[in-house]
């Protein structure tokens, strides 16, 4: 077999592996998998490449992360609950009881009903979420005492070293609740709000509990900025 025929052997064999991910489903190198918690890891090596499980920028150009919080457990209880009043007494890492009502569409955060509140899914293995943290924090050095942040961490419970380290990390002065103690708050998100795992993972909630703007993965200023204007207006009477 002479040298030509070897190099079209060899292109043929490579085709398939080639083909198994298109341009718009991006690959995760093997050197950011260490960085994957086991689990998501294991299901990116059986299935080989999926867009969801990204950890660069997708095809939209949105950095985002997968979470394992599954996708599978919209459960019967949610939708029986729909049109009832859900209240959620969540404690915060800090030690502040955050009470929700779920209403619905909607969420009413009771302490903060007179601010724009913007709630922020992430969790401690999220590359993303670090830089999205720093954005939160300049939106809301921008709007002064008009918007409340609210985190959700799902990616397992935080010991204290991981805590100290996250939300120094995050730049994190706001209350941020632990997803194991607000699973009813996920299946919320998940079902009503079609949260699929990805994360950051941010709702815009004006004064009346209306979840005005949705966004999956890491999201620029400008666009937050809008948003809370957006629910500014919404939430101020015409006079």
């Amino acid at each position: 077999m002479n040298k030509s025929s070897i190099y079209y052997l060899v292109l043929l064999l490579g085709l398939p592996f080639y083909i198994g991910c298109s341009e718009n489903t991006p690959t995760l190198d093997t050197t950011s998998q260490k960085k994957l918690a086991p689990e998501i890891t294991k299901e990116i090596e059986q299935n080989g490449c999926i867009k969801s499980f990204t950890i660069s920028e997708d095809s939209c150009g949105k950095g985002s992360f997968y979470s394992h919080y599954g996708k599978d457990t919209k459960t019967k209880e949610v939708k029986e609950n729909n049109n009832s009043i859900i209240h959620h007494k969540l404690p915060s890492v800090q030690g502040e009881i955050i009470e929700i009502d779920e209403n619905g569409e909607d969420l009413n955060f009771l302490q903060y009903s007179d601010k724009i509140v913007v709630l922020e899914v992430f969790g401690k293995e999220c590359m993303f979420c670090t830089k999205q943290g720093r954005i939160l924090n300049m939106l809301k050095n921008s709007s002064k005492d008009k918007i409340q942040l609210i985190g959700l961490q799902v990616e397992g419970r935080m010991n204290p070293k991981e805590t100290k380290k996250i939300f120094k990390k995050h730049g994190i002065r706001h209350p941020v609740i632990e997803g194991e103690d607000a699973e009813k708050l996920q299946d919320y998100l998940q079902f009503k709000k079609d949260w699929d795992g990805i994360l950051p993972f941010i709702l815009i909630i004006d004064k009346e509990g209306k979840v005005r703007n949705v966004h999956h993965g890491l999201t620029s200023l400008k666009e937050l900025k809008k948003d809370v204007l957006d629910a500014q207006k919404v939430s101020t009477p015409a006079e």
